[in-house]
């Protein structure tokens, strides 16, 4: 949710996916579909290890515990929820990500109605002819 300097390719691809999740997740409103998106912190797992990442020091403790990851991210999905904040994510998920969702639903609403209008027009124009 937030960038960081030293992934700029990952930062990129992980906030195109949210904004694709988002819309997704609109369009399958009216559906059986349930997208559900997790909002993960840095985790414990090989993926800070100096093999990879070799400025990073001690990385392998870089992060939430990956049982504690995983056990808050199970309480979410068993709860139903289909936006899933998990640890330190919770920060920005909770506050300015909700001002952005909102933005997000009041310019839908807005297209969605215009889009409405225009249909609405072009029925009414053919029946008229």
């Amino acid at each position: 949710m937030v960038p960081l300097y030293r992934c700029p390719n990952y930062c990129a691809s992980k906030a195109a996916l949210h904004h694709w999740l988002l819309v997704l997740r609109w369009q399958l409103r009216d559906t059986k579909v349930k997208v559900i998106e997790i909002f993960p912190p840095a985790v414990q797992t090989e993926l800070h290890d100096a093999k990879y990442q070799p400025d990073i020091i001690d990385g392998r403790n870089f992060g939430m515990p990956l049982k504690d990851f995983t056990d808050e991210t199970m309480e979410g999905l068993l709860a139903g929820k289909d936006q899933i904040s998990v640890g330190t994510s919770k920060i920005a998920f909770n506050s300015w990500e909700q001002e952005r969702q909102k933005g997000f639903a009041k310019m839908t609403e807005v297209a969605k109605a215009e889009a409405d209008r225009k249909a609405a027009a072009a029925a009414a124009n053919g029946k008229a002819q």
